[in-house]
């Protein structure tokens, strides 16, 4: 019995590994502008102050520890929503919201990161994703000079962002290792009227990267946006560890009977 309660208190630890780590410690990377970061030490940051157009412009990004996407099956999922306060922009705004899933890649600053971009729709043209090529120069959130388009997706069935009012969208970006590359899927969601803004689903089979350790999210200066706030930006890696662990006490407590 003494062995069996040391093996159930080891599962025990492995469970806490599994739960979605609250991404922290931002920072914004257009030191070029005068956005003010609040509650950076928090998974919820605000960008801005409720001034107008205090939100524009900025190329807000933080660490996690590297997840290693190698073995088919695995996944990466960045979760969580914004509120958009005051937006007054009404043009031009496909590809004004961007996030993405990024390997650092060794760069001192932000450039030249590898990894993946999603970006929303409007009436007019559907939500895109992109690929950080290596090499590549361009800052994170870019979508010109390093960055491949890997797909459009259908135009969404209405204005993207709701001007002069705060409207809250759910946020998700899921990596997946498949046999031949790597599966994106990508969800934009309005939450007032569930319209998805959105690029969809695709496969990508000219990888670059299989690890991942920073998120990044843009906000372009044609939003007009006085105010996001961010809401329990997390990433959760699997398979689960609880799993893992779970099967590993199961054979030890087999090789002790």
């Amino acid at each position: 019995m003494k062995t069996r309660s040391i093996l159930i208190a080891a599962a025990g630890l492995a469970v806490t590994h599994v739960q979605a780590a609250l991404v922290t410690g931002w920072a914004d990377a257009n030191t070029s502008n005068s956005v003010v970061l609040t509650n950076t030490g928090t998974a919820s940051p605000t960008v801005g102050t409720g001034d107008e157009g205090s939100a524009d412009t900025a190329w807000l990004f933080a660490s996690f520890s590297t997840i290693s996407l190698n073995t088919v099956g695995s996944t990466i999922t960045l979760s969580g929503s914004a509120t958009f306060t005051g937006i007054s922009g009404t043009s031009g705004l496909r590809d004004a919201f961007r996030m993405g899933l990024y390997n650092v890649n060794g760069s001192a600053d932000d450039l030249g990161w590898l990894g993946y971009i999603a970006t929303n729709g409007d009436t007019t043209n559907g939500g895109r994703i992109f690929e950080h090529v290596d090499p590549n120069t361009t800052g994170f959130a870019s979508i010109t000079g390093g960055s491949t388009l890997l797909t459009d997706s259908a135009p969404a069935p209405g204005a993207p962002f709701e001007s002069g009012v705060a409207s809250t969208y759910n946020l998700s970006m899921m990596l997946t290792r498949v046999a031949n590359g790597m599966q994106i899927d990508t969800s934009i969601i309005r939450t007032s009227d569930s319209l998805q803004m959105g690029a969809g689903s695709f496969t990508d089979t000219s990888i670059s990267v299989t690890e991942f350790n920073r998120v990044g999210f843009l906000l372009a200066g044609v939003l007009d946006v006085d105010l996001v706030q961010f809401n329990n930006i997390t990433v959760i890696p699997e398979p689960s560890v609880v799993v893992l662990g779970g099967l590993g006490v199961l054979c030890l407590l087999r090789r002790r009977r």
